[in-house]
């Protein structure tokens, strides 16, 4: 049985041989996938620190987007402000416009003369006035101003824009 236990213990020794060498192997293997586990540990907090800059930057830009998005509402009320307050001012000309020419009478188809010593509108004004329109006293009427407008064509008069000092004046040649 001795001589048996030989071969035997010779065999344990070389499946223990064997199994040694198979733990260093697995030992090996284990200590390259810790390695590895330790670079791909590394790579995740890099990756986790560069996902919260990442974050901040994306909050940052969310706060700049909401403060923007305020600011352009503020715009949008101020330009429609500002644009009710231009129709409001522009209706407003509009009426003062219409107001200012309400003392002014337009006659048309008044000859000019065609001498170089100009006759004033005035005068023909007051000459049309008497003759033509039969306007009782017409030289007690007041102007601020009488002109022709437009520019001169040949074979048509311009017109004259007569404005009255007072509007009762200009209502009773108007009739």
């Amino acid at each position: 049985m001795a001589e048996d236990l030989g071969p035997k213990i010779q065999l344990v020794l070389q499946k223990l041989s064997s199994l040694e060498s198979m733990v260093e192997g697995v030992l090996q293997k284990f200590n390259v996938l810790e390695s590895s586990v330790k670079t791909i540990e590394g790579e995740i907090a890099t990756l986790s620190a560069k996902t919260s800059a990442v974050e901040k930057s994306v909050g940052v830009m969310d706060n700049s987007l909401k403060f923007l998005n305020s600011e352009r509402e503020e715009l949008k009320l101020k330009v429609n402000e500002n644009e009710r307050e231009i129709n409001s001012l522009s209706d407003h000309i509009l009426y003062q416009d219409v107001y200012s020419r309400r003392e002014n009478l337009r006659f048309f188809n008044i000859p000019e003369s065609t001498d170089t010593t100009e006759e004033s509108a005035k005068d023909l004004i007051y000459r049309f006035m008497e003759r033509e329109l039969a306007v009782d006293h017409a030289r007690d009427i007041e102007f601020q101003r009488v002109h022709r407008i437009l520019a001169k064509k040949p074979g048509s008069p311009r017109p004259i824009i007569a404005r009255f000092l007072r509007f009762p004046d200009r209502e009773r040649v108007f009739r």
